[in-house]
Parts: structure tokens; sequence; C-alpha cells
């Protein structure tokens, strides 16, 4: 999944992480590699970000807060970032956000 707003690419790509997963407890681990492409005409810097995640089972859930992983990273000209989350929930349904630059 990608979206390009004011010049700035985000690919986000979900990846299955069979061996921390416990199919049998129906929990599952997946990891988000989520690359951010600067073809803008400045450096950005990401402030916070803000997922809404909805599972097989219809639950919602948020993930918000200032920058990713603790850091707020800037991003130079037609540089990608790429960040990775790992989130245990039951089967993913859908994934959608937002990433706020400045």
């Amino acid at each position: 999944m990608g979206k390009e707003n004011n010049h700035i690419l985000i690919k986000v790509t979900p990846n299955f992480i069979e061996k921390n997963s416990m199919i049998e407890f129906n929990k599952y681990v997946f990891a988000y590699e989520v690359e951010i492409k600067n073809e803008s005409s400045q450096p950005i810097q990401l402030i916070s970000r803000h997922w809404i995640i909805e599972n097989s089972k219809f639950e919602k859930f948020e993930v918000k807060g200032e920058g990713v992983i603790g850091e707020q990273p800037t991003i130079a000209l037609e540089k990608f970032t790429i960040i990775q989350v790992l989130l245990k929930l039951a089967p993913l349904r859908v994934l959608c956000g937002a990433l706020i630059k400045c």
C-alpha cells in the first residue's frame, strides 16, 4: 500500500512473522516496514504517528504518539527511511494511518 502527499511517498509493507506467532492461540505477529521517500524541495521531520488497526474480529486498535521508535527522524531529500514496527494481534483486516511531518 502506498500514499503520496506533498511529494512525500509512504509505502507500508506488512510481513507475517510465523516463528513468533502462536497460531493455536490465535495470536499472530506482524512486522510493518514503513518506507518514506522525500521528493520535496526540502528536508522533512517525522513528528508523530497515528495508526488505526482492525483485526479479523473487527476489533480496532489505535497506536499514536510522538515520532517513531522513540525518535523524530529528519528525512533528507530523495532519501528512503525504513521504520519497522512489530504488533501481536489476531489476523489483520485493515491498517491505515498517518505520519505527521513538519
